[in-house]
Formats: C-alpha cells, structure tokens, sequence
C-alpha cells in the first residue's frame, strides 16, 4: 500500500514522526539571528522528505519548526482595518466602496471552509554554522493571498478616489472663503469710517455691522472669513493712507493754500486746535484716512499757515521828540 502523500495539512505530523523515528528533538522556530548564514529552500527545491533525509545524513538530531494556522477572521479582516483618521474623518463615517465589500464578501465565502487549518510550515536545522530553511506554503493559502491583495488595490483605489473627493471639497471650500474674504475686505477698505478708525475694537464693530452673522451659517466659518477679511482691508488701508500722504507731503504748499481758503483755522485759537482742524482737514480730504503726525507738522510750517506775529509794544509807541 503506498504511504500517503505529504500535504501542507499533515506536515506537522510527518515532520513529528521523523524527530521519533531518528531520536530528534523537535524545538520551536529558528530566529534568523542564531545563524549569520542560511539556505532557503522549498518544495520547488526538495520534498519534505528529501530535507529531513539531508538532516539524517549531516547528523542532525534538531530540528526547528513553525507552523501558522489560518484564521480567516484575522486574516481577511486585516485589508478593512481603519487607517489613521482625524475627528471629523472617523471610519465609520466613510463605508466601504460596494465594490470592495462584495469582493471581501466572496473571499469569506470562500476561505471559510479553511479556517484553522495549517497555512505554513517551516522547518530548519544548523549545520556547520549554517542554518537550512524548508518552508511550505497551502496552495489555497497562496490563491486567498493573492485575491485579498486584489482587494486591497481595489480598496486603496477607492479610497484614494475618496480622499481626492474630499480633496476637492476643501479646495473650492477655501476658494470660496478666499473670495468672500476679498470682498468683504474690499468694502471695508473703501469706507471712510473704516479708514479713519481710532483702533482694532472699532473696526470690528464697523465690519460686524457691515456683515453681520447670517442665521444659517455656521459661526466659526463667518467668524474665520471675517477675521481675515478685518486684516486685509486694515493691511490695504495702510499702504493706501501711506502712498496718500506720501504725494500730499510733495504738495504741501497747494494744501496749505486750499486749508487757508476754506476758513476752517479762522477760529482756531492755540496750536492744539489748529493740529486737530488741519488733521480733520486731511482726513476728510482724503476720503478718510487719518493724517500722521509729521504730515500735520509740515503742513502747519508751511508760510501761509504760519500765525501771525503781534506787533512789539515798543512799535506801538510814538517816537520821542
């Protein structure tokens, strides 16, 4: 009667076998580190048989084994383990594609009837420093492997294409804020009151009046577009007020002549009043950007808005005959 063949299922048991019939010592699995070289071999290179007869002739009474047996649980469940993902992408939240879960149905289907059953054998022995390495592996096991890694393409596909979605979600979310923001600040900047606001608390109550909260959107997001759009126009109004004064300070004569025509010094009556009617002047006359100090300085110093001085006491007085 012809002895049974040797399968991946029945290795353990043959390999057992031999360690008895040649007064063996089976031991658990070789670490790659307790040898600096090794042979790896495999079916494809001798049977089981021939690699324990290799032992027998070398004189080896060791042998090492490791044996993994499938758990199709673990296995199949390993390509649908969560990725890392933040609060507001949690994995429950993003199900698997159709497509995907049909293929992972169909692989339980199938390694089912396999679960518990032996999936790997490898079995080794040192010999001259040199360890030998037979290892065998379920042909079933291999062709689950391969469709599992089929799925994992597949999911990766979908996942990327998920991930490009949302990609482009955010994308035209902060397009859209960056034009809302362009524009808010564009109408902020253009108001004289905005321009000629004393400081930040000011400016956020005129621009809190000009876009007030809409009921339906979420206040973070107003908040965020606002934000930004109180810094912009703040930035533009700046740089506008600095090129304003800057060609006022190259025309100061003109503006000494127009401030004297319109009549707005005449009652001023120290040098504190006339700074703040000459810097009422230049704000309004540059649709509201307040003037700096130097510019006021300038301006007041130019001849036409010098004060005039009293005549001496001693002009006043007739000349002794």
């Amino acid at each position: 009667m012809d002895e049974p063949t040797v399968t991946v299922d029945n290795l353990p048991d043959f390999i057992k076998q031999w360690a008895a019939d040649h007064d063996g010592f089976l031991l658990p699995a070789l670490s790659a580190s307790d040898s600096q070289y090794a042979v790896q071999l495999g079916p494809q290179d001798m049977g089981i048989e021939g690699f324990c007869h290799l032992a027998s002739t070398l004189g080896v009474r060791v042998l090492y084994q490791d044996i993994d047996c499938f758990d199709v649980g673990e296995h199949v469940d390993c390509y649908t383990a969560p990725n890392v993902h933040t609060d507001s992408e949690k994995q429950e939240d993003k199900p698997l594609d159709d497509a995907v879960q049909q293929a992972l149905t169909t692989i339980r289907t199938k390694a089912r009837p396999y679960d518990g059953k032996t999936a790997r054998v490898e079995v080794s022995f040192v010999h001259g420093a040199v360890a030998h390495i037979w290892e065998a592996v379920a042909p079933w096991y291999t062709a689950l492997v391969a469709e599992c890694d089929d799925v994992h393409v597949l999911q990766r596909s979908a996942q990327q294409e998920q991930y490009e979605d949302r990609h482009q979600a955010r994308v035209a979310e902060r397009q859209a804020d960056e034009e809302q923001q362009a524009t808010m600040a564009a109408l902020l900047a253009e108001r004289p009151d905005f321009r000629s606001a004393k400081n930040a608390g000011a400016r956020r109550e005129i621009a809190e009046h000009v876009f007030p909260k809409p009921q339906d959107s979420e206040d973070y997001r107003h908040s965020f577009r606002l934000n930004r759009a109180l810094a912009t126009a703040h930035a533009a109004v700046q740089a506008a007020a600095r090129g304003v004064y800057a060609e006022y300070e190259c025309r100061l004569d003109e503006l000494a002549e127009e401030l004297l025509v319109s009549g707005k010094l005449d009652q001023a009556t120290g040098a504190g009043p006339r700074r703040i009617l000459a810097a009422d002047f230049l704000t309004e006359r540059s649709g509201g950007y307040p003037p700096p100090g130097r510019t006021v300085t300038l301006l007041l110093a130019r001849p036409p808005l010098k004060p005039g001085k009293a005549p001496s006491s001693s002009a006043l007085s007739l000349p002794l005959t």
